[in-house]
C-alpha cells in the first residue's frame, strides 16, 4: 500500500527486495528489514527497504542517478545510520557488533577515493588487514606476502612502491578493490567500481569478483551500466522514481528489458540514424603518446 510521507506525497517503498529463494544450506549473510533514510526528515531518500542476500552470490542494484544506491550501501557499511529498520549480519543486529567485526565480514569500495597521504601502494594495501591485528600489531610477512600476492594477481606489483598520491584515478580505484581483497572479508560493496577503469582494467575486475563469489564471499555490485550488470551479477535488483519495480535472476533479463523496467516503457535501444552530410571535423589528435606504469612510452595514435 501507498505510505504518506511527511512531505505530503505518497510512495511505494523504495526498494522492496524480497528474500532470494534459498536451500537448506545457502548462508544468508545480510539482511535487511524496513530500513528507511533521509538526509531531511520531511524528504526521505528511502523507506521500507527490505531485502536478504546469501553468500556466495554476486547481486545487482540498478537504477537512476540520485536515487540513493550510494546512500544504501553507506548504511549496510555502517557509515550512516538509518533512521528506521534493521540491518543484520549473520543474523545479528548491525547495532549490537563492534567495530571490529563489522570491518572482518564488510570490505567497501566507494566511488572515488581521495589520498590524504603519500603511503606506497604497498602500505596502502597492506591497512586492509587492520581488523586483523591487534591494537599495536604490525603487519607481519604473511600479511605483506598477502599484499604482493594480490597486486600480482591484479597486475599492479609494478606499482607497489609507487606513491599513492601519484596514481591515475584508474590505477588508484584498483589499488583500492586490492586493499579490499586483502581484507577478506565475507560481503563486498562495489560502489560503481568501473567508473573510471579502462576496458582491461574492467576485466579485470571481472574476473576478481567472480573469483571471490566463487570462494562463497559475497558481492553487492551497484551500477547504472547494463552491460556490467548482466556480466558479472546473479541477481538484479531493479527500481525508479522511489518505487521498486521488481527483481530477476540475471538469466531471465536483458538489456532491452531492464531499460523497460527502469523507464516504466519499452525503448527502443537501437536508432538507427542518418549518416551526417558534409561532416565537420571537430576533434583532431595526432602523434598521442602515453607513458605505462613502467615508464615505457607508446604510441597510440
Amino acid at each position: 500500500a501507498p505510505i504518506e510521507h511527511p512531505d505530503r506525497t505518497y510512495r511505494g517503498p523504495f526498494l522492496f527486495l524480497s528474500p532470494v529463494e534459498t536451500k537448506d544450506e545457502a548462508v544468508m549473510i545480510l539482511e535487511v528489514e524496513h530500513l528507511s533514510f533521509a538526509y531531511r526528515p520531511e524528504r526521505p531518500l528511502f523507506y521500507d527497504v527490505s531485502f536478504a542476500f546469501e553468500q556466495g552470490q554476486v547481486l545487482s542494484i540498478l537504477g537512476a542517478n540520485g536515487a540513493g544506491k550510494s546512500t544504501l550501501l553507506n548504511c549496510i557499511a555502517n557509515l550512516l545510520l538509518p533512521q528506521q529498520g534493521e540491518i543484520r549480519l549473520h543474523g545479528t543486529p548491525l547495532s549490537r557488533l563492534e567495530l571490529r567485526e563489522i570491518s572482518r565480514i564488510i570490505g567497501y569500495v566507494p566511488q572515488s577515493h581521495t589520498p590524504a597521504y603519500d603511503y606506497t601502494v604497498r602500505d596502502f594495501v597492506v591497512m586492509g588487514r587492520a581488523p586483523h591485528l591487534g591494537t599495536f600489531q604490525q603487519p607481519g610477512r604473511a600479511d605483506y606476502d598477502l599484499v604482493d600476492a594480490t597486486l600480482e594477481e591484479m597486475g599492479l606489483l609494478p606499482l607497489a612502491n609507487r606513491p599513492y598520491t601519484e596514481l591515475s584515478g584508474g590505477e588508484r580505484q584498483q589499488v583500492t578493490i586490492a586493499r579490499v581483497i586483502v581484507q577478506q572479508p565475507e560481503l563486498i560493496l562495489l560502489d560503481e567500481p568501473t567508473s573510471v577503469l579502462n576496458e582491461a582494467e574492467v576485466e579485470n575486475l571481472y574476473k576478481q569478483m567472480r573469483k571471490i563469489a566463487a570462494q562463497v564471499h559475497a558481492v553487492i555490485f551497484v551500477s547504472h551500466h547494463l552491460n556490467e550488470i548482466l556480466e558479472v551479477t546473479d541477481r538484479i535488483y531493479v527500481y525508479k522514481d522511489g518505487t521498486s519495480v521488481g527483481s530477476l535472476d540475471t538469466r531471465d533479463a536483458d538489456e532491452a528489458k531492464l531499460t523497460e523496467m527502469m523507464v516504466g516503457e519499452k525503448v527502443e535501444l537501437n536508432i538507427d540514424r542518418p549518416e551526417p552530410v558534409d561532416p565537420v571535423k571537430r576533434l583532431d589528435i595526432q602523434h598521442l603518446t602515453v607513458r605505462s606504469a613502467e615508464g615505457d612510452r607508446k604510441s597510440v595514435v
